[in-house]
């Protein structure tokens, strides 16, 4: 079922999902504290900004905007690809997420509940996404102290291979910059 798209949606090299995911990461849990602080106090005060928080159309329009730009993705993953499944409930609760987010929209008796299932819902996603991204995706594992040791050591070898004394940075190592401080 998988659509043949010539790559996933991305923006130099960068995947248009993750950057506007963090949008609603940022804004459901905000809207929830927002009406959490709104009903401890007894003035009404924080109704207009609890209202704002929930109802804004940047939350709304962040959560949609990231959804589609998802389902873009989920819809280039072939169905047989292991990572077809756990996409596909990510999707699914982030789906159900933004109809919470819905509710909590259509009135403030309710809004609090909406707001703790859509921030729920988010970090279960949010979980599953970065799992799908370090298992299966484009994030790499960072090297471990042996690794940087023996790319130091390939580095300084195709620089002369001579001995040096002096330090490097853990930046040059992993630039590929293993240079030869003299001191």
């Amino acid at each position: 079922m998988a659509i043949d798209l010539p790559k996933h949606p991305v923006v130099h090299g960068h995947p248009i999902h993750a950057i506007l995911s963090d949008g609603p990461a940022v804004l459901i849990p905000l809207a929830l504290a927002m009406e959490a602080w709104r009903r401890t106090r007894k003035d009404n005060v924080l109704e207009p900004l609890s209202r704002l928080a929930t109802q804004t159309a940047t939350a709304a329009a962040a959560a949609a905007a990231a959804a589609v730009v998802g389902w873009i993705d989920w819809l280039t993953i072939p169905g047989d690809h292991p990572a077809w499944t756990p996409a596909t409930v990510h999707g699914a609760i982030n789906t159900a997420g933004i109809t919470a987010l819905a509710g909590a929209s259509a009135g403030p008796k309710r809004r609090l509940g909406f707001l703790a299932a859509a921030t729920a819902g988010l970090l279960v996603a949010a979980w599953i996404g970065g799992d799908l991204v370090f298992r299966f995706g484009r994030a790499k594992k960072l090297p471990t102290s042996s690794a940087i040791r023996r790319s130091f050591r390939r580095a300084n070898s195709r620089v002369g291979g001579r001995a040096w004394s002096g330090r490097f940075t853990l930046g040059h190592s992993l630039a590929g910059l293993a240079l030869p401080f003299d001191r």
